[in-house]
C-alpha cells in the first residue's frame, strides 16, 4: 500500500512539474513577440515611420477615459490614407507631410476595439489595433 502511495505521488509531482515548465516556456516564446507590438502601438516618441510603419501616439492602449469623445495621434507615411474605426464611429483622414495625423472619434459606453489603418501611395494597407474604455463612472484630473 505505502509502496503504491509513494509511486503516486511521485509521478503526479513529475507530470506536474512537467506541464509547469511547458507552460513556462509558452511564456517564454510568446511574450517577445507581445511586448514588440505593444511598444510599436503605443509608443509615445514620434520616430520616423519606416515604409508601411503605423505608429499610435495618443491615447495609450488600454487607456480609460471619461469622455465620449477622444483624439487619436499618430504617424504614418506621409500622404497615407488613415482609417479609424470603432463600434460607435468610423473616421478617415489624410496623414500630412510629415506623417503626422490626428482624428477626433466617439466612443460606446465600455471597452472599445479601436482599428487603425493606413494605406500608403503604393496602396499597401497595414493596420493597428488598441482597446479604449470610456466611463462615466471617474472624474479626468
Amino acid at each position: 500500500m505505502r509502496k503504491e502511495v509513494f509511486i503516486a505521488v511521485f509521478l503526479g509531482g513529475a507530470l506536474g512539474l512537467a506541464i509547469a515548465f511547458g507552460v513556462w516556456r509558452a511564456n517564454l516564446a510568446l511574450a517577445p513577440q507581445k511586448a514588440e507590438t505593444q511598444k510599436i502601438a503605443t509608443s509615445n516618441s514620434s520616430p520616423t515611420p519606416t515604409a508601411g510603419m503605423l505608429i499610435v501616439t495618443e491615447p495609450d492602449d488600454n487607456t480609460l477615459v471619461s469622455t465620449e469623445s477622444i483624439t487619436l495621434k499618430g504617424k504614418a507615411e506621409p500622404r497615407s490614407a488613415i482609417v479609424i474605426t470603432t463600434q460607435a464611429d468610423a473616421v478617415s483622414t489624410i496623414s500630412e507631410g510629415n506623417g503626422l495625423f490626428s482624428a477626433d472619434i466617439k466612443l460606446d459606453s465600455g471597452a472599445n476595439v479601436v482599428l487603425v489603418t493606413t494605406v500608403n501611395e503604393q496602396g499597401e494597407e497595414f493596420s493597428t489595433e488598441l482597446t479604449i474604455t470610456y466611463s462615466t463612472e471617474f472624474k479626468e484630473e
